[in-house]
């Protein structure tokens, strides 16, 4: 639910009067784990861009190849609320993590798999509930590219090039919600 108020103060005085109350729907069922970022800017980036798309989920993972493996959720959550105030969203998303690849499939079962890779298909449409899996850099290590690979992930092409892991993040979650 969102709401829309008009606050008149005087020295003494605080009048909130309610202009219009709106019931909104929350986000498709759309969830990105990305895996966790070195650099602190680059993942609160990731984070941001995400919520302001309108992603219902974020599931930090940590990933074998993952150079820091110690997260301040708190100050994701607080990035991810800022984001969501200035792009207008009524629904902030839920924080999971950090947790390995093989907890976040089995915590998301029936959810699509999403993965990019530049040899994949160009984004079509997205069936919900989606769960999108970036690896941080340097990519899954092998026994994690097997537990991904086990779900028959949809794999989609998103550029001609390797990407950085936040801007995978972004142009994966951008195409699932344009779909």
């Amino acid at each position: 639910m969102t709401w829309l108020a008009c606050c008149t103060a005087s020295r003494t005085t605080c009048v909130v009067s309610i202009r219009s109350v709106d019931d909104v729907a929350p986000p498709v069922d759309l969830t990105i784990a990305i895996g966790v970022l070195d650099n602190r800017d680059r993942m609160e980036f990731a984070i941001e861009k995400c919520t302001e798309l309108g992603v219902r989920r974020i599931v930090l993972l940590d990933c074998h190849r993952s150079q820091r493996h110690n997260v301040r959720t708190e100050r994701l959550q607080q990035k991810a609320e800022a984001a969501m105030i200035q792009s207008g969203r009524a629904w902030m998303p839920e924080f999971v993590g950090p947790i390995n690849v093989h907890t976040c499939l089995e915590t998301f079962p029936d959810a699509t798999v999403i993965v990019g890779d530049q040899y994949g298909a160009t984004p079509s449409s997205c069936t919900v509930p989606a769960l999108i899996l970036v690896g941080p850099e340097g990519g899954f290590a092998p026994d994690e590219q097997a537990l991904i690979e086990a779900r028959a992930p949809v794999i989609w092409r998103i550029g001609h090039h390797r990407l950085r892991t936040e801007t995978a993040a972004i142009a994966l979650t951008a195409a699932a919600v344009m779909a």
